[in-house]
Formats: structure tokens, C-alpha cells, sequence
């Protein structure tokens, strides 16, 4: 019984103790909560404004079966919405006149666990700016893959006309050969195979050519556009508010137990009469 009884002792003297000096720790706690409070107010408020991208992968290689895709590397795609490339889009998107890394120092981005969404973050000073700043970079990032797909698809139609091209010339000159009355019969077989062969390199790749026209170049979508933020991110009064009263409640606790003991090692008035041998007015 007698822990119990030491830890009620101990209760009942920090109780005591609150009760002699409550007027400084509620001076102390009120000081460092009002300190808060106004640094609350007098610190610059921050919007943030976020969308919602669904991202998908994007065919690599058109001419590949299945597109060449390799799936989505969600973190690959997060540094590609803070890139320089994306930046220089979502500023002509905004109208930003300055530099577009400097644009990107208000960017982050977010990937929700088990899914294929990146949440674009931007922060401002506005609300409004918050808002076109978070849909520029989900706007921007989207079209940089998108043109990057048409691009690939584009050369490789290219390459596949410049083929049929040259394959087409080959099979004009091998049916010229067969025409031909002058031409003797083992020409005549050779040229027939060479035809034969190019007739249906020529089909597959109009097949191909065919197939690109069709080629789904969409690298994602906005499943939830930015919107003006009605309140502030940062400062946050309530969150301010609460954690100053947490630290004056502590750091008043704190003092009053320290200045307690001090009187107590000192012994009183008398000890301190004794130690300074000067009265105490």
C-alpha cells in the first residue's frame, strides 16, 4: 500500500502546487497562446488547390503487338509533372512570365496507395492562382504525354510509308520483269517469287499502316478538375490555437515547479534572509 499511497501524496502536492501558482501559469500559458494567436494573423496565408489524374499507359512502340507497353510507373510519372518540360507548358498555360522552375517550386504531387491516380498540388497566395496553377500542371502533364504518344506514331507511320515506298518499287520492277518478252524463263521464276514475297510483305504492312490510324495516343484523365479552395491551407488558426495552449500549459507547468523548488532549497524566507544575511522586504 504504500506506492499507492506515495503516488496520491505526489498527486495531491502537484495540485497544491497548481493551486499556489496558478497566476503564473495562466500569465505564462495566456503569453505564449496570445504569441500564437498573432502570429497566426500576421503570417501571409497559403491556398492550395489540387486535381485528380488517371493515368494510363501510353503505347511505346505502335508497330509492337500489344503497343510496347511496359504499365505505369507512378513514381517515374510523379517527377515527370515536376520536370522543366511540364513547367514550360503549365506556364504558357497561365500566362507566367517568369522562370518555370521557380513555377514548379509550387508543385507537389501525391499517389494515393493501390491506385493509378497522382494528385497535383499547387500552392498560392490566391485562391484563384492556386486553382489555375493546379489545373495548368494536370493539364499540362497530360498533353506532354499525349504529344510525346503522337509523336511516336507519327514516325512510325512515316517509316511504314517510306517501306511500302521502296517495297512498291521493288514489285513494279519485278512485274516489269515478268512482262517483259525478252526476259528468259529462270528471270521470269525469280521475279515471280520476289513478286509473290513482296505482295505480302506489302499487305502486312498496309495492315499496319491501317492499324495506326486507330492507335489510342490517350495517356489519362482529370477525374477531378482543381477547384478555388475556400479557406486557407496554411495558417491553420484552429490547429495554431490548440498547440499554443499545449505548449504554455506545458512550459507554465514547467516554471511554476521550477520556481517551487527554488523556494523550497532555499527554505523559505528565512533561508533566504540566512543566505543573503539581508533582510526580505
Amino acid at each position: 500500500m504504500a506506492p499507492e499511497s506515495d503516488d496520491v501524496a505526489t498527486f495531491q502536492g502537484y495540485l497544491r502546487l497548481l493551486r499556489r501558482r496558478w497566476l503564473l501559469i495562466t500569465l505564462v500559458t495566456a503569453l505564449i497562446l496570445g504569441a500564437a494567436v498573432v502570429s497566426t494573423f500576421l503570417v501571409k496565408p497559403t491556398y492550395r488547390s489540387q486535381a485528380a489524374v488517371l493515368v494510363r499507359a501510353v503505347t511505346a512502340d505502335p508497330l509492337t503487338p500489344g503497343g510496347g507497353s511496359r504499365g505505369v510507373n507512378l513514381d517515374t510519372e510523379r517527377q515527370l509533372v515536376l520536370s522543366t518540360v511540364v513547367a514550360q507548358r503549365a506556364a504558357k498555360t497561365m500566362g507566367f512570365a517568369g522562370s518555370p522552375t521557380n513555377l514548379a517550386e509550387h508543385v507537389s504531387v501525391t499517389v494515393p496507395a493501390d491506385t493509378q491516380v497522382l494528385i497535383v498540388n499547387y500552392s498560392a497566395p490566391e485562391p484563384t492562382l492556386a486553382q489555375r496553377g493546379a489545373q495548368a500542371f494536370a493539364d499540362a502533364y497530360l498533353s506532354y504525354r499525349e504529344d510525346k504518344a503522337l509523336r511516336a506514331v507519327t514516325s512510325a507511320g512515316s517509316a511504314l510509308q517510306r517501306r511500302i515506298r521502296l517495297l512498291q518499287d521493288q514489285l513494279n520492277e519485278a512485274n516489269a520483269t515478268i512482262a517483259d518478252p525478252g526476259a528468259n524463263a529462270q528471270r521470269k521464276r525469280q521475279a515471280t517469287a520476289t513478286r509473290d514475297f513482296l505482295v505480302g510483305e506489302l499487305g502486312v504492312l498496309r495492315v499496319q499502316s491501317a492499324t495506326l490510324s486507330i492507335v489510342d495516343i490517350s495517356a489519362g484523365e482529370i477525374i477531378a478538375p482543381a477547384r478555388v479552395p475556400r479557406r486557407p491551407a496554411s495558417p491553420n488558426l484552429v490547429l495554431n490555437t490548440l498547440a499554443g495552449l499545449f505548449l504554455g500549459l506545458i512550459v507554465a507547468v514547467a516554471l511554476a515547479i521550477v520556481r517551487d523548488r527554488s523556494v523550497e532549497a532555499l527554505g523559505g524566507r528565512d533561508g533566504l534572509e540566512q543566505l543573503l544575511d539581508r533582510p526580505v522586504l
